[in-house]
């Protein structure tokens, strides 16, 4: 009688239609507070006693799917003691692996413990149940190197990295203040999808052996300021539905388990890779997926790296940070043998101009308060410099105003006050009028400055004023803005890192794989060549206006920290051997760009929004640019593709600091 009287307590069975509380707090449900379905027991819960999601592969739920937490709980605790025997086991056959001294031999061929390397944080329960087995073994022997001011924030054990190409390496990932590394511990082996296509493509003939030919690296090492986006997904081998009817023996190196975690990490140098966390309910590698991803988002922490970086080299040709000095490089150009030109310091507090050097080169005949006055706003003294610069010129008096701009562009923005030709309406213009068949960005330069002339393509307007004394000439280059380079460089990426169709082995390359999948076409789309020609094109008719013509020249566009070091970085390459060796290449990038402005920080999305329309690739553009000539004349520079590349995957590493201006860094 007592069972039963208290059988009659339990909250009696209904319908899910009638259920208006749920089952676990007896909230009344509304709707603000829903009702879900644990996918485990069949009760009705409010979203706060059901926001739990784990795979149910005893009843065919491979993907997470909503339960209560109570049942998660549960779950979580049978997986964990299935799990702890299963490590026992392994510790046993590890003992008597011990005995006949197989670790001893693979502990001794290590030189350093990975702990004296690493200043790890504390584990948490399942990475010391970890430590124990054979793989955690194996990569403690595994020696990564870090530098000075560097701190391990996370080891993530037992993760696979699954890289473009269709290979996957086991491992250990391990996330710092500065960077993502996956350390290697196993051979590479096809990943699922990539061995089903291999097994029903037209190459089903290549072996595995094959794609072992080139060896992955130790590490894959990506800092995080690098990393653009981190795309998080739970999912099961099997609901791509490739384990049917295959041979599952050589899937992820003979291990088959069915749900697993993928981060994948987008960086911004166009790098792509997926972080796989085998068996999320099997292994209980929920603890491990939640931490990596919470750090990989969370990039370091608030402090940049480059606060805390405690590196020097000491061994180093030259110091880095003094590598250009405004006064010495005025003077070997011969600014100070000449008396036309003086080097002011009216900027040395960085009040005249933030965006530029302290020290500025200016003509002898204009005084620092001609210069504070040009410097407030466009006017009539202008002009005064425009006559000054000209008159330091003994071969002529000629002066070319190079605008990077497109003519409609500048126009346009003269309309509404902004485009620095506010005086033009007291010049005698001439304009040279496009042709129908030609862009209205496209320009000629090779235009007489009297009489009438045979436009050569590509043409663009061109307009002869005199200042005094002084011809001048106002050429339009037609480069576009930012915002144009940004989405030519975004086709390029999907262009770039889109899968082949045709499966071709890695030994045909990007270029082949175009040529044969899309034709030539699909890159032409993109622009991104037309711009880079159009870069070149302008470059080397500046190259001419000095080097033939021996006229002045002025550049500039719309802000003067873009396409103006472009075109002027370009041109002083082509004009000063000194810029092509290896100590006068970091001199031109720090002279032409870091010391006139050029916002690295914005421009490579380093800052709090991610898709701020001031984020370009204005200077990955240029050294694309630098890239082309060095392909053309390779005996004329001392460096090669690696210096490039080194100075490129520091401008998104943050490692020394990425700012927006020389005062920035100083201040």
């Amino acid at each position: 009688m007592m069972l039963l009287h208290e059988a009659q307590k339990v909250v009696s069975w209904v319908p899910d239609s009638l259920a208006d509380r749920c089952y676990h707090c007896q909230a009344l449900f509304s709707l603000v507070l829903r009702r879900h379905h644990c996918r485990r027991c069949g009760n009705v819960f409010c979203d706060t006693c059901s926001s739990s999601r784990m795979p149910l592969v005893s009843a065919g739920f491979f993907t997470p799917v909503r339960v209560c937490d109570k049942c998660c709980e549960a779950a979580k605790k049978t997986h964990r003691r299935m799990y702890n025997e299963r490590r026992r086991l392994s510790q046993s056959v590890t003992s008597a692996a011990m005995s006949h001294g197989v670790v001893d031999t693979m502990a001794s061929s290590s030189h350093h413990d990975l702990h004296s390397l690493l200043p790890l944080s504390p584990m948490d329960e399942s990475e010391s149940s970890y430590a124990a087995s054979p793989a955690a073994a194996l990569a403690l022997t595994t020696m990564i190197d870090v530098i000075p001011g560097e701190v391990v924030m996370y080891r993530g054990p037992n993760v696979h990295l699954r890289i473009p190409n269709g290979c996957e390496y086991a491992g250990t990932v391990y996330i710092s203040n500065y960077r993502l590394v996956f350390s290697q511990t196993t051979a590479p082996c096809l990943s699922t999808s990539e061995a089903c296509a291999r097994t029903h493509s037209r190459h089903a003939t290549v072996t595995l052996q094959a794609d072992h030919v080139t060896a992955a690296p130790r590490y894959h090492a990506i800092p995080l300021r690098t990393i653009e986006r981190v795309k998080r997904q739970e999912l099961a081998d099997s609901d791509t539905g490739m384990l049917q009817n295959f041979d599952t023996s050589h899937i992820l190196c003979g291990v088959l388990l069915r749900s697993q975690g993928v981060l994948t990490v987008f960086c911004k140098d166009l790098r792509r890779i997926q972080l796989v966390f085998l068996g999320l309910v099997q292994q209980q590698s929920f603890s491990h997926f939640d931490r990596c991803d919470r750090e990989l988002k969370g990039r370091g922490g608030p402090v940049h790296f480059a606060k805390v970086h405690q590196e020097t080299f000491p061994h180093a040709l030259w110091d880095g940070w003094a590598v250009y000095d405004p006064v010495a490089e005025f003077n070997r150009l011969g600014v100070g043998a000449t008396t036309k030109w003086r080097i002011t310091d009216i900027n040395q507090s960085y009040l005249f101009c933030p965006t530029y050097s302290a020290s500025i080169a200016v003509p002898a005949a204009v005084s620092d308060q001609v210069l504070a006055t040009a410097g407030q706003k466009q006017c009539a003294e202008d002009i005064l410099l425009i006559q000054a610069i000209a008159a330091t010129n003994p071969s002529s008096s000629t002066m070319v105003i190079v605008d990077a701009r497109p003519w409609r562009n500048a126009m346009a923005q003269k309309t509404v006050g902004m485009a620095g030709y506010e005086l033009t309406s007291h010049y005698e213009v001439k304009s040279t009028p496009t042709p129908d068949n030609t862009e209205a960005s496209s320009t000629s330069f090779d235009l007489p400055l009297h009489g009438s002339h045979a436009v050569d393509p590509p043409t663009l307007h061109d307009k002869t004023v005199m200042i005094g004394p002084t011809t001048c000439r106002l050429v339009f280059m037609g480069i576009e803005n930012i915002h144009v380079m940004r989405k030519s460089f975004q086709k390029l990426t999907e262009l770039s890192l889109s899968p082949d169709p045709l499966h071709d082995p890695p030994e045909f390359g990007l270029a082949k794989s175009i040529d044969r999948c899309f034709g030539r076409n699909v890159l032409a789309q993109t622009k991104w060549m037309d711009h880079l020609s159009r870069i070149l094109h302008a470059s080397v008719e500046i190259v001419r206006l000095v080097k033939t013509d021996t006229a002045s020249v002025l550049v500039h566009c719309s802000d003067g920290w873009d396409r103006t070091s472009q075109l002027t970085g370009l041109a002083e390459l082509m004009l000063d051997p000194y810029y092509r060796t290896l100590r006068g290449f970091a001199l031109l990038v720090e002279k032409d760009w870091c010391s006139f402005g050029y916002k690295f920080c914005e421009r490579t999305g380093h800052t709090a929004d991610p898709s701020s329309q001031e984020i370009s690739v204005v200077f990955v553009q240029w050294m694309d640019c630098v890239w082309q000539l060095c392909r053309q004349f390779p005996c004329s520079f001392e460096f090669n593709t690696r210096y490039l590349i080194l100075i490129l995957d520091h401008l998104y590493s943050c490692r020394f600091g990425t700012s927006n201006n020389i005062s920035i860094i100083i201040y």
